[in-house]
């Protein structure tokens, strides 16, 4: 029985080192207005880099459960989903980027001032989206470079 779950574990092991995650991968937590967004974001980028956006149900268990996983250079999550725990100053890169009233400001624990740590995406739907870069992101100043580029 052991012998079963270590050659199990050293699968997953395996499987999990041979993806393939060369660029800027995108979570978008939403049910509607990711088409337009996604469609925004690959004519952004088309030319300059390599992209993953995956789609997920906007369910916060599976929110967390991406985070805790460390999957997403960016998070695109709905306004709903949004609380302390998502928008913790420690887990996210702050945003200086010029977006207005668009930034999601917090107060930075370490310094005690307001920081921009998150961005409402400009859209057309009922629905607010909200991009955060997570700390763990590998692409983080692609990922700002982009938030950057939607807001102009």
């Amino acid at each position: 029985m052991k012998s079963i779950l270590y050659i199990m574990a050293m699968v997953v092991i395996i499987l999990s080192g041979c993806s393939s995650e060369d660029g800027l991968n995108i979570s978008v937590f939403a049910n509607e207005g990711q088409d337009s967004l996604i469609e925004t974001i690959q004519t952004t980028l088309a030319s300059e880099q390599s992209i993953e956006i995956e789609q997920l149900p906007p369910h916060y268990e599976r929110l967390i459960t991406e985070i805790a996983a460390h999957n997403g250079d960016v998070l695109v999550v709905q306004q709903e989903l949004i609380n302390d725990t998502v928008l913790d100053p420690e887990g996210l890169v702050p945003l200086d980027i010029d977006g207005g009233e668009q930034l999601v400001m917090v107060t930075n624990p370490e310094t005690g001032e307001e920081e921009a740590y998150g961005l409402i995406l400009p859209q057309s739907t009922t629905t607010e989206l909200i991009a955060l870069i997570p700390v763990y992101s590998r692409y983080q100043d692609q990922a700002v470079a982009l938030l950057q580029q939607l807001v102009d």
